[in-house]
């Protein structure tokens, strides 16, 4: 095989590992309303119960970047997958509460360990092949949850029970598990930098993040995957209260805001590359703020749609370009590294969704979705900030980091 052809096999891998987390995650944020109706859950119960899902990501995505590391992304996405097939099997036999806390728990812990594979291949493929594709290869995410709304959709107008839905996403991602197994993967981001330079950046691992740009890169993290994460749970009850019309035309809202971000993400990189990372940030935050205010401004449905098209328009580049800066700033440990930013990210969806569902018990969804915009500040300041000079963290001799300006 060519290095041509290496770096188009290892890209296509990646992408489809990003389409497959996508996948799961588009049809669960259509069918979250169906599974919250069945068990009669109001959005602060539901906020609470997602709390478990997301802890257990926490841990596996801490214990998966370093098992990415010390053995490879080849086990983590496959057992990745795996566990999501297992989820989504058990999600179509749910009767009870407290059924849903233990499934949510198999269901963090799969999404995890597929979200560290995917963006630790994708720093090992920018580092191997010396290109810069970790925006190009976050399309295949929006793609994936294109491709499940869509799915939603499809069998919706079929008459499919959103049960038989679960279930044939479980095939699905069985067979994206069992295709893991064969498929090329690239070198490990440290066996590459170790052959090259013959360093010793595998210390660096967490405490690379103690660096003040890097803390800045995490809060815009944080702030994105709040607004993710909130998205995620709460778009299709609100598109049905907006809409008021029924799960098939929410479940094309969901499909809809899906398709801006794949634009966002095709647009987002060229937009990096043109007027570089702070800019960026500024005109995603800015663009979400105008966004989340029209959403929630207006009793008109279009009106609402129009600004949350913007909302996943807007954020798309934010979290693909933060993790690409951090995987860069420790090459030797790119997976624990971006495993440790994907941890203190991944608390946001744990306050995302339980903030959101309290706020909206309290006073309404509509406001809950507003409160967002804080959201959108942070990742302006802590974005543009961090990336307003260009900052190097290196290793020094007494084994503490410091950034320096390159």
């Amino acid at each position: 095989m060519t290095s041509a052809q290496g770096s188009r096999a290892h890209i296509a891998v990646g992408a489809g590992i990003f389409v497959g987390l996508g996948l799961q995650i588009g049809v669960w944020s259509v069918l979250v309303a169906d599974l919250a109706t069945t068990l009669r859950l109001s959005p602060g119960t539901l906020g609470a119960a997602l709390i478990a899902s997301t802890a257990a990501g926490i841990v596996a995505i801490i214990v998966g970047g370093s098992v990415a590391d010390r053995i490879g992304r080849r086990p983590v996405a496959i057992l990745g997958f795996a566990s999501a097939c297992l989820a989504f099997l058990l999600f179509a036999r749910i009767e009870t509460v407290t059924g849903l806390i233990g499934v949510l728990m198999i269901f963090g812990i799969g999404g995890s360990l597929i979200d560290i594979s995917a963006n630790a291949i994708g720093a090992d493929i920018e580092r191997q092949h010396e290109t810069q594709v970790m925006n190009w290869l976050h399309v295949g995410y929006n793609v994936g949850l294109a491709l499940g709304a869509g799915l939603t959709v499809f069998a919706f107008v079929l008459d499919w029970s959103y049960r038989s839905i679960f279930v044939l996403l479980a095939v699905i991602l069985g067979a994206f598990a069992l295709a893991m197994t064969r498929l090329p993967m690239p070198v490990p981001i440290g066996r590459v930098r170790a052959g090259r330079a013959g360093g010793d950046e595998g210390r660096l691992g967490y405490r690379v993040l103690a660096a003040p740009a890097l803390l800045l890169l995490t809060g815009a993290v944080i702030a994105a995957y709040l607004i993710d994460g909130s998205f995620n749970s709460f778009l299709s009850l609100y598109l049905r209260s907006v809409f008021s019309s029924g799960a098939a035309l929410a479940a094309s809202g969901v499909l809809a805001v899906a398709l801006a971000g794949i634009a966002g993400r095709l647009i987002g990189g060229g937009v990096v590359r043109r007027v570089g990372p702070r800019r960026t940030f500024l005109l995603a935050a800015a663009l979400t703020l105008v966004g989340l205010a029209a959403a929630v401004a207006t009793e008109s449905p279009l009106v609402t749609l129009i600004g949350l098209l913007l909302v996943a328009f807007a954020l798309a580049p934010v979290v693909p370009t933060a993790l690409s800066a951090v995987a860069r700033a420790a090459p030797g440990s790119a997976g624990r590294a971006v495993g440790a930013v994907g941890a203190v990210g991944y608390v946001a969806l744990v306050v995302g969704p339980a903030l959101v569902g309290a706020l909206a018990d309290r006073t309404s969804l509509r406001f809950a979705i507003g409160s967002l915009m804080l959201a959108a500040v942070a990742i302006a300041a802590g974005g543009s900030i961090a990336t307003g000079t260009r900052t190097h963290v290196v290793d020094t001799p007494d084994g503490t980091l410091s950034a320096m300006d390159c």
